[in-house]
């Protein structure tokens, strides 16, 4: 009779710990994990721009400084929201947003390369 109790209180501890360390998509992560997505992105942009003459990464920069701005306003945003300071999920959404136009900036400009 202990063993089946003790081996029940085995499995239902397991499944507790299982099941609490899989929340993978908590708003913290996706919030962290697009901070560091933004952030690998502004190094894939600048190690481009390093190879790029003085008057092409002035023009470079005119053109994706604003959409860096906006995307990391956003992320402003979205922590602001984690603390209690609006829609999280809206906040997300403009992000989202964001990223998507600075994206397509970005593979037009030539920095990020699509494989067709």
């Amino acid at each position: 009779m202990k063993r089946k109790i003790s081996l029940a209180l085995i499995v239902v501890l397991l499944l507790v710990f299982g099941c609490g360390s899989r929340q993978l998509d908590t708003p913290d992560k996706k919030y962290l994990a697009a901070r560091m997505e933004l952030n690998k992105t502004m190094k894939s942009y600048l190690a481009h721009r390093s190879t790029l003459s003085e008057e092409d990464r002035k023009a470079m920069a005119e053109k994706v400084y604003p959409y860096f701005k906006n995307a990391d306003l956003a992320l402003d945003a979205w922590s602001a929201a984690l603390l209690g300071e609006g829609s999280i999920y809206i906040a997300e959404e403009e992000f989202l947003m964001a990223k998507k136009s600075l994206i397509t900036l970005l593979v037009a400009q030539g920095v990020i390369k699509v494989e067709k």
